[in-house]
C-alpha cells in the first residue's frame, strides 16, 4: 500500500532524512519503522513485489541458453555460395 504525507514540516524532514542515513536505511524503510512503532504494531510481512523480477532468469539459465543459441550462429559456407 501506498501513502502520501503531505506538508510535513522542514525540520521533522530533515530529522527523518538524518536518521535514516545514519541508519543506513531507505528513508521509505525508516518512516514505514516509525509509523509502526508510533501505533504499536510490529512490521507484517511485506507486501508482495509488483514488478517482473519473476520473469528474470538464473544466471545458470542464460549460461545454458547462450550454449544451445552457439549451434545457430554457425555459418555453412555451403548455404551461403
Amino acid at each position: 500500500m501506498q501513502l502520501t504525507i503531505r506538508n510535513v514540516p522542514v525540520g521533522v524532514k530533515k530529522r527523518i532524512h538524518a536518521e535514516a542515513k545514519a541508519k543506513c536505511k531507505s528513508l521509505n524503510q525508516h518512516v514505514v519503522d516509525l509509523l509502526s512503532q508510533a501505533v504499536g504494531v510490529k512490521p507484517g510481512p511485506k507486501q508482495p513485489k509488483r514488478d517482473l523480477s519473476f520473469l528474470r532468469s538464473s544466471n545458470a539459465e542464460a549460461k545454458a541458453v547462450e550454449s544451445a543459441k552457439k549451434e545457430f550462429d554457425a555459418i555453412d559456407p555451403e548455404t551461403w555460395r
